[in-house]
């Protein structure tokens, strides 16, 4: 299996393209290989997106473009502010985000995916990007779990089990 190019990084002020190979070491190879992923490219400049409501609803962090026809996607990681980075938490919460969105869209299941949504329609959202469809959660949660495993597991017991047993221990 390759793995995806990463790309552009250099330019971020905060992370060289070897620092965010290191990040996708933290996941299962499969979720950040091709033929799924092509390429992690950063993009130094600001993208506006009135539809994400995390804590900086005029900004979008990173976007994952999917190409359908072809079967493969790619992820785009822009500058967080206009006056550069300086969130290295924000970045790489951004970078798994958008990996989370691949690992839904190509490896869950229909099957898993049906019990993604049951979980969706079950959770109470303290952000409200989660809340908008199973996708944006599981990808939230999927970003969460790489991150925070432990406050994961204590405060979303049931996308804890899901994403551990279902997405990295099947992987």
């Amino acid at each position: 299996m390759a793995i995806a190019r990463v790309r552009g990084f250099g330019k971020s002020g905060l992370l060289r393209d070897k620092d965010v190979k290191a990040l996708m070491g933290k996941v299962p190879e499969v979720h950040v290989s091709n033929p799924h992923l092509m390429d992690i490219t950063y993009v130094d400049e600001v993208v506006g997106s009135p539809g994400d409501m995390r804590q900086r609803p005029e900004q979008l962090m990173g976007a994952t473009v999917i190409n359908e026809a072809e079967q493969f996607s790619r992820i785009f990681i822009f500058r967080q502010k206009p006056s550069g980075n300086n969130d290295l938490f924000d970045f790489r919460d951004s970078i798994y985000h958008e990996i989370g969105h691949v690992v839904y869209h190509f490896l869950v299941t229909e099957k898993q995916k049906k019990i993604w949504h049951q979980l969706h329609s079950e959770t109470t959202f303290i952000w409200t990007v989660a809340g908008t469809n199973p996708a944006e959660h599981f990808a939230e949660m999927y970003a969460h779990y790489i991150l925070h495993k432990e406050s994961t597991e204590r405060f979303f017991p049931r996308e804890y089990s899901f994403l551990k047993n279902e997405v990295f221990l099947a992987a």
